[in-house]
């Protein structure tokens, strides 16, 4: 006798133990990632916030370096920033200068910038606000504050700028925002060590909250995340410090030799982990005769008081608001 063939499922029964599996795997991941998008642990949100704004407003320019898209608009943690047709977050800039204008020149990167915050609450636009209350000041003349600030800059980016536009728009005086990644950027720039890559899932993954919290997961894991430390205490080898101290002191002797008889003025935010100023900043400063401001808002509250998210160490409106008092007081000093 012929033995009877083995049983195989019919196709319809097939398809429905493949369905029903699908959904059991598929539910579960499915409430996960409506808890993450309810809770968010990881404050994801703020991550998808910050690329989509980024991705709006920046371009990679000449040698992969970050500028400002002309025309841009993005919008941030609820605040719309406009990029004009000069590529910054600041009004027309009417060249020549207007003989009735003081005006002010503002280099930076993100902070300076103003990441997160409405234009009107970034400082250099709060230091154009007050200094315009006092008519006696400068010579009845009107303040005009450009705010050339492009996020990822550092020291040779600010360089490049007074060279191709910053002499042209002829500054009364310069600020220049030092922060501490200014400093590290620096140190990296002369590391021959490779450095980690970061953990990137792909682009058809990453929409979901899941698959970014096992990205951050991953990197912490790795020691592959940098926190953002721009305003909070850094902790530098020593050694490593005074390199940087004195690639940042050849950087501001450059920028002071172009500036010729133009003011600078440095607010210098860099503190380490013990309190302690950048010692060849301050040194610098005397030796070349440019103004330096201790502006630091490291303070053991900072995220609670300053930072502008959850997850983003940028300061606030009243962090910026904190750091045009400091300047203000400067000049009134003068």
């Amino acid at each position: 006798m012929t033995a009877p063939a083995p049983h195989r499922p019919r196709p319809r029964a097939l398809r429905r133990r493949l369905v029903l599996l699908a959904a059991g795997l598929l539910l579960p991941i499915a409430l996960v990632e409506v808890a993450l998008r309810v809770f968010d642990p990881m404050h994801t949100a703020e991550a998808v916030d910050r690329e989509h704004f980024a991705a709006a407003v920046l371009v990679h320019g000449e040698g992969g370096d970050f500028a400002l898209r002309p025309g841009a608009v993005g919008t941030l943690f609820g605040h719309e920033a406009r990029i004009g047709p000069h590529g910054f977050r600041t009004p027309p800039i009417a060249e020549p200068k207007p003989a009735d204008v003081y005006r002010i020149l503002v280099i930076g990167d993100s902070v300076a910038f103003g990441w997160g915050v409405a234009e009107s609450d970034a400082f250099p636009r709060v230091m154009e606000r007050e200094l315009n209350s006092d008519p006696r000041a400068f010579g009845g003349k009107r303040v005009e504050v450009i705010d050339a600030a492009v996020p990822g800059w550092g020291m040779p980016h600010y360089l490049r700028l007074l060279e191709t536009k910053g002499l042209a728009w002829q500054p009364d005086l310069v600020f220049v925002t030092l922060i501490n990644n200014d400093l590290t950027d620096l140190l990296d720039a002369q590391d021959d060590r490779a450095r980690p890559v970061p953990v990137l899932l792909p682009g058809w993954l990453r929409w979901t909250y899941l698959a970014r919290v096992v990205e951050q997961v991953i990197a912490r894991l790795g020691d592959r995340q940098v926190p953002a430390d721009f305003f909070l205490a850094i902790n530098v080898d020593p050694q490593r410090r005074r390199i940087a101290g004195e690639l940042i002191c050849q950087g501001f002797a450059a920028m002071k030799a172009r500036l010729g008889d133009v003011p600078l003025c440095v607010m210098d935010t860099i503190v380490g982990d013990q309190g302690e100023r950048l010692d060849d900043v301050v040194a610098c400063s005397t030796r070349l005769g440019f103004a330096r401001i201790d502006a630091s808002l490291a303070r053991p509250d900072y995220r609670e008081v300053y930072a502008v998210g959850a997850s983003d160490d940028h300061p606030n409106a009243a962090g910026h608001a904190e750091l045009a008092r400091l300047a203000i007081a400067w000049l009134r000093s003068r």
